[in-house]
C-alpha cells in the first residue's frame, strides 16, 4: 500500500474542468442556492483532485463505467462526463438538481445507499466514487460495501474520499473538547440536514486504520492511501513534517481479479 501527502494546489486542467462544471450546474429550489454557492466554493478543490485521482488510475476514459454515490450537487458528476467516462450518479433525492440534470445530460438513478441491494448486476463498474459519503451513512456498513463489492467488476476500483479523525483538528477537538469530530461534530446538527437539505449529515468520522482494516474483512486489496486538505499557512509546517495529520483522506481499494 502506498501512502501519499495530496499537493497543495491540485493541477490546472483539472481545476479548470471543475471551474466549467460549476458554471453549469445550479439548485432548482431557492432555498439550496446558497447552499450550493458554498459547497461549490469550498470544495472546488478537493472534487479537483477527485477528478485526477479517477483519470490517473483510468487514464484511458472511453468505456470507463463509473457509479458515483451521493451526486447533489451533481458538479463532480458532470466533470467525470466531460472527461469522456460513462458516468451513472446515485442520489436519495436527484429532484434537487432536476434541470441542469436534464440539460446536460446525465444519468442519476434516485436511490438510497442502505435501502437494500442496489438495482445494479453484478461486475458492472469499472470504479466506484464514495466521495465524502462513507461517514453520512447509517445502515449496516458490511451490507453496503458487500454490495459494492458485488457490483464492482473484478480488478475494479473504489475511491472513497472521508474527513480524517486523527488529523490535527480532530485530536483537538478530542483532547481539549471533548468530543470525537473533525469537521462536524454537533449531532442534533448533523440530524436536522434531514429535514432542511434532504440527505443525513455525519454520522460518525473515521481514522485511515479503522477505514483501512474494515475495506480489508470486506474483500478489498488497499492500493493507495492519500491524506489529503490544507490548513491555514500558519500550520503548514505541520502538515508537511506529519501529513498524517491532514483534515481528510482518501483510500483507493482494489476488488480482486478472483
Amino acid at each position: 500500500m502506498k501512502q501519499l501527502a495530496e499537493h497543495i494546489k491540485p493541477y490546472p486542467l483539472f481545476f479548470k474542468s471543475l471551474s466549467n462544471a460549476r458554471e453549469k450546474i445550479y439548485a432548482d429550489d431557492d432555498y439550496l442556492k446558497e447552499w450550493y454557492e458554498n459547497y461549490s466554493g469550498n470544495h472546488l478543490r478537493r472534487l479537483s483532485f477527485d477528478l485526477f485521482y479517477l483519470s490517473e488510475e483510468f487514464p484511458n476514459p472511453q468505456g470507463i463505467k463509473v457509479l458515483e454515490l451521493g451526486s447533489t450537487p451533481p458538479l463532480l458528476t458532470l466533470a467525470i462526463k466531460e472527461r469522456g467516462f460513462d458516468i451513472t450518479g446515485l442520489d436519495i433525492a436527484p429532484e434537487r438538481f432536476s434541470r441542469c440534470i436534464q440539460e446536460n445530460s446525465l444519468t442519476i438513478q434516485k436511490g438510497k445507499i442502505g435501502g437494500g441491494e442496489l438495482n445494479f448486476p453484478e461486475n458492472t463498474f469499472d470504479a466506484i466514487i464514495m466521495n465524502e459519503v462513507f461517514e453520512h451513512l447509517n445502515g449496516n456498513l458490511i451490507a453496503i460495501m458487500k454490495d459494492l463489492f458485488r457490483i464492482l467488476k473484478p480488478g475494479g476500483k473504489i475511491f472513497i474520499s472521508t474527513p480524517n479523525l486523527k488529523s490535527m483538528v480532530g485530536i483537538r477537538n478530542f483532547l481539549f473538547k471533548g468530543k470525537a469530530y473533525s469537521c462536524c461534530g454537533e449531532i442534533y446538527d448533523e440530524y436536522d440536514k434531514i429535514d432542511k437539505y434532504g440527505h443525513m449529515g455525519h454520522v460518525r468520522e473515521y481514522t485511515p486504520t479503522e477505514l483501512r482494516l474494515f475495506l480489508n474483512k470486506i474483500g478489498f486489496t488497499i492500493n493507495k492511501l492519500i491524506y489529503r486538505g490544507k490548513y491555514p499557512a500558519k500550520y503548514r509546517i505541520i502538515e508537511k513534517t506529519f501529513p498524517s495529520l491532514k483534515p481528510f483522506f482518501s483510500i483507493i481499494a482494489q476488488k480482486p481479479m478472483k
